[in-house]
Order: structure tokens, then C-alpha cells, then sequence
């Protein structure tokens, strides 16, 4: 009852200020919303209609049921006339401030919804969503919010109206130290596919790179294929990690004519894990780490042929 009268006041107030109209309303377990046929909705307009709702409601104003015909709703200037073709209209009447057709459980005076509280809006196809609570609803969201704001508070050992300050200090410091890991990744990559590079004896007219790393994610097993690949016209990687989970990337210079792709696939098939890629780089993840190291063997000898 709290929900639903709350509906018609939040909705009846988006109609007065800003001429709104609610196209729709969805009832869920822990929030309500409305739908508004509007093509904006600013955060100050959001306010205003929170603050007339409440203030309707603080004013404790009857709430009135009553029939009429449907010839005699068209004259009553309701906020909306239903399309059903039903001889009477239920009628659900905030004194001086909603007058509109519902079948629908409703407080007897606006008071004992005691509150609205809009909690977020988002851009639908018909307009903006508006979700909010009322009543006892109110109350304990309300109360959820606080908790959890003092304990982002407490970790950042601020007050809880300092939190945004902080959190936005904190995902700066974060891209920062993102970008230098980036950085440092990039040149680690570099450095690391010169070395091997350098240390891997060419044969055929190229060079094939084998390596099975202990701790390396799948993001700089990539970076190095790329790096080999590219710091030489005629390299073949074949690139695998144990840690933190088992992955494999199969990568060669452009031009070289064999497909990696496919060779990854097939590798992947023994090792029990899924994978795919292009012709010049390929990746997957297996299982586990057992057998990596002879999957990789075994590629090299097919490569070798």
C-alpha cells in the first residue's frame, strides 16, 4: 500500500512541475520505479519532485476511493483515463493533488506512507526510469546505505561526507599506477624477447622461440609473442605460462607459412582447454599446467619438420 500510494503522489508531482507523464510502473521486492515519457531528466528535477511528494505526504491528505462512470471520469480531469472500455472507473483521489483510475491497495491518508525516497534514474527507450521506496522500505535502504558508506568511510579513515573525495583519489592513484605497470610491462617484454632472441640459434632461415614461464599472466605472454615477432622478420613463439592460470600463446612473424591458429587449436584439443587466434598469433587456456611443457615439444617437432 506504501509502494503503490507513493507511485501515484512521485508520479502526480513529475505531472505538475515538469509536465511528465509516467508510462509505466514496476513493483519489485526491494525498490520501485516509474517510467517518465521524457527525452531528459536533470538531477535538480529529480529533487524537486522527491521534495513536492514529501511534502504532499507530510501533509497528511486524505485519500479518497470512489466509482464513476466512464463518461463522467473524461470530465474530471484525471492524470490519465485508462483505455479499458469497463462502464465504471475505480477512482483513487489525493485530495487536491491526484485524481486518477486504479484497482490497486492505497493508504487512507497520504501520511502513513511515510516517506519517498528516490534512489536512481537511468535512460530507457521510452524515456527515464526512476526507481525509488517509501515507507518502511524507505527506512531500511536508507539504513543499508549509511552502513555501508560508514565502512567505506572507515577504510579510508574519513568521514563518511568525505568518501567521494577520497574514492576519486584513490581510482586516480590506481590509472596511474596502471599505466606505470603498463609501461613497465611494454619494456620488460622488449627487453625479455631481445634476450631470447639473441640467445636462440637460427635454423632453416629462422628462429623458433620455446618457453614455459612459472608466473606470467596470458597479457604478457601476448606482449612478448608480439615483441619476438616483430623485433625479427622470421620468427616462430611458442609461449606458455603455469601461473596464475595456464595459458598458451602461439605467434609468428608476418609471413612465415605456417598457421598458428590451427596449431593452437590442435595443441589445445591434447591438453583438454579451448583457444583460437589468427594465423600469425593464437591463444588459449588449459586446465591445468600439467603437460605444457611437452605440448610445447611437440609443436616445435611439427614446426620442425
Amino acid at each position: 500500500m506504501q509502494q503503490h500510494s507513493a507511485q501515484h503522489v512521485l508520479s502526480a508531482a513529475f505531472v505538475r512541475l515538469f509536465n511528465m507523464p509516467t508510462v509505466s510502473f514496476h513493483m519489485a521486492d526491494e525498490y520501485c520505479s516509474i517510467d517518465l515519457d521524457s527525452p531528459s531528466l536533470s538531477k535538480e528535477q529529480v529533487e524537486s519532485a522527491e521534495r513536492l511528494a514529501n511534502e504532499i505526504i507530510l501533509e497528511n491528505r486524505p485519500v479518497d476511493l470512489r466509482f464513476v462512470t466512464r463518461d463522467e471520469a473524461a470530465t474530471l480531469g484525471l492524470r490519465k483515463l485508462p483505455p479499458t472500455e469497463r462502464d465504471q472507473l475505480r477512482l483513487i483521489d489525493i485530495h487536491d493533488f491526484d485524481l486518477t483510475a486504479c484497482g490497486g491497495t492505497h493508504v487512507n491518508r497520504t501520511g502513513q506512507i511515510g516517506g519517498i525516497c528516490l534512489r536512481r534514474t537511468e535512460k530507457v527507450r521510452q524515456g527515464y526510469r526512476v526507481e525509488f521506496v517509501a515507507g518502511g522500505r524507505a527506512v531500511a535502504t536508507a539504513r543499508r546505505d549509511f552502513n555501508t558508506l560508514t565502512e567505506i568511510a572507515a577504510l579510508f579513515s574519513a568521514h563518511i561526507y568525505d568518501g567521494p573525495q577520497h574514492a576519486r583519489k584513490s581510482l586516480d592513484e590506481i590509472r596511474s599506477l596502471r599505466k606505470q605497470i603498463e609501461q613497465s610491462q611494454d619494456e620488460l617484454a622488449a627487453a625479455q624477447a631481445a634476450t631470447l632472441l639473441a640467445e636462440t640459434p637460427e635454423s632453416h632461415g629462422r628462429k623458433l622461440v620455446v618457453r614455459t614461464f612459472s608466473d606470467r599472466d596470458l597479457n604478457f605472454l601476448k606482449l612478448l609473442g608480439q615483441k619476438l615477432t616483430r623485433q625479427s622478420p622470421a620468427v616462430i613463439a611458442l609461449l606458455a605460462t603455469e601461473s596464475p592460470q595456464p595459458a598458451l600463446v602461439f605467434a609468428q612473424s608476418a609471413g612465415q607459412p605456417h598457421d598458428m591458429g590451427k596449431l593452437l587449436k590442435e595443441t589445445m584439443a591434447k591438453l583438454g582447454g579451448r583457444g583460437g587466434g589468427s594465423k600469425d598469433l593464437a591463444q588459449g587456456g588449459a586446465p591445468t599446467a600439467q603437460g605444457l611443457d611437452a605440448a610445447l615439444t611437440t609443436a616445435a617437432q611439427f614446426l620442425s619438420r
